[in-house]
């Protein structure tokens, strides 16, 4: 029979005595009754442990070298992280992540790349050599490159992601998750619905269809089925249920569109008009310069005074109130880059941006900008590039606006706690640190247009 007991409590940090069953052991073991608890521990020896004991000087296995290495002359653990920091260079760049979001100072850690020079304050005549090219970071070449209003607007909500994404490159796997209870992600409704609206608006003009007559929402409708029933081949439906609830919300989306149009039928001189891909080059002055702009707009209206530019969002229009202004922060900027586009493409003024929510949802609501508001947009996106080609990528200030359906959550640690509280090590260390002068593009975009 094999007896034995823990000799230490490590919630209460205090070393523990044998039961008394183990001294009785003992003493019938040695048939002496007159046995202590002295005799017990004299017999039992040294302890079982996962410190090293100088005692015992055999390494079983590589753990006891490492805590032999880790141990002071009393057995207590030193702080091994320099050693461990050696052997481990994994470990070693978390703790400098670590303490670099422990401290104040600015570093590679916290977005800050390093300042380069800007290319916009160059002469025009001084050609890079190629050597001085391969040198030079990607991302000083900043007003060098096409932009789309996704990726502006990405720089204005958190530079670290626009670091990810647009600067490194890295993008999340491809790996739909199955879900019994939905048929088509936010991405793949929104692509149909747009697809829909189009596609009703073309066909209805050339067949002649009046956006009041019943054959206009006929048409949407029959639109909604063919799409659903290519989406259906690319994405089956988890039961014939969610297909049934789906394809009803997708056919009152078609009707909400219908009564949108219906209540201003659209002088329409193009529909998902696509800029800046090919040979079109779409320039965006700023007062740092020019920069190259691409997309697609959903629909450009010819009106008395000048152009109205459309954008249709499939969401709610919370995100879009006036309380977050014209440019929230920062994070808003494709009215200001589809309304430049517009005007160049079609040599005409821009009277007004307008964002329709032709769904249930969105309740058909429309948030209009009117193209004066818009001028000093260049200004921004020039003082956002500005800090790119600084190598300034700070996180966002805001997890709970900028952090939610980030694609890089992991890298940046986010966690949901109680109440769906969204917080972040990374974010802490921007709010904290704002003052910083490598933060100060991101602390005047978020300032931006309050009292302008």
């Amino acid at each position: 029979m094999t007896f034995s007991y823990c000799r230490w409590d490590p919630a209460e940090a205090r070393p523990l005595t044998p039961s008394p069953e183990m001294l009785k052991a003992l003493r019938r073991r040695e048939g002496n009754p007159s046995l202590t608890f002295d005799d017990l521990d004299r017999t039992l020896g040294l302890a079982e442990s996962r410190l090293p004991d100088s005692r015992v000087p055999t390494n079983v296995d590589a753990s006891d070298v490492w805590l032999r290495a880790l141990a002071a002359d009393d057995e207590r653990l030193r702080d091994g992280r320099t050693a461990v920091g050696q052997h481990y260079p994994g470990l070693k760049r978390g703790l400098a992540v670590d303490r670099a979001l422990e401290s104040p100072l600015p570093s590679v850690h916290t977005g800050i790349l390093g300042a380069v020079p800007s290319p916009a304050a160059a002469p025009s005549s001084a050609a890079p050599s190629r050597a001085d090219a391969a040198a030079k970071p990607s991302y000083c070449t900043a007003f060098d490159k096409p932009y789309s209003a996704s990726a502006l607007e990405t720089l204005g909500a958190c530079p670290r992601r626009f670091l990810f994404r647009h600067v490194i490159g890295a993008k999340p796997p491809d790996d739909p998750e199955y879900d019994p209870e939905r048929w088509l992600d936010p991405m793949s409704r929104g692509g149909l619905l747009h697809k829909v609206y189009q596609h009703a608006l073309r066909q209805a003009r050339k067949r002649k269809i009046s956006y009041a007559d019943d054959a206009f929402l006929e048409l949407a409708l029959k639109l909604v089925e063919e799409r659903a029933r290519q989406a259906r081949i690319d994405v089956p439906s988890p039961s014939d249920a969610v297909l049934a609830w789906e394809m009803d919300a997708l056919r009152d989306d078609a009707r909400a569109f219908a009564e949108i149009v219906r209540r201003e039928p659209p002088p329409w001189i193009e529909v998902e008009w696509r800029f800046g891909f090919d040979d079109d080059n779409v320039k965006l002055d700023t007062p740092a310069g020019s920069v190259q702009v691409r997309g697609a707009i959903d629909r450009v209206d010819k009106q008395p005074n000048g152009l109205r530019v459309i954008d249709y969002k499939t969401g709610k229009a919370d995100s879009y109130r006036n309380r977050q202004r014209v440019y929230n922060g920062g994070r808003r900027l494709q009215h200001v880059v589809y309304c430049e586009a517009a005007s160049q493409s079609f040599d005409a003024p821009i009277q007004r941006m307008e964002y329709h929510y032709p769904t249930r949802r969105g309740e058909n609501a429309v948030k209009v900008y009117d193209w004066r508001e818009l001028q000093e947009g260049r200004e921004l996106i020039a003082m956002l590039l500005e800090g790119v080609s600084k190598g300034w990528f700070p996180p966002t200030d805001s997890a709970k606006d900028d952090c939610r359906f980030c694609d890089y959550k992991d890298m940046c640690d986010v966690r949901e706690g109680k109440w769906g509280v969204i917080s972040s090590r990374y974010v802490d260390w921007s709010h904290q640190n704002k003052e910083k002068e490598e933060l100060s593009v991101l602390r005047k975009a978020r300032e931006w247009g309050k009292t302008r």
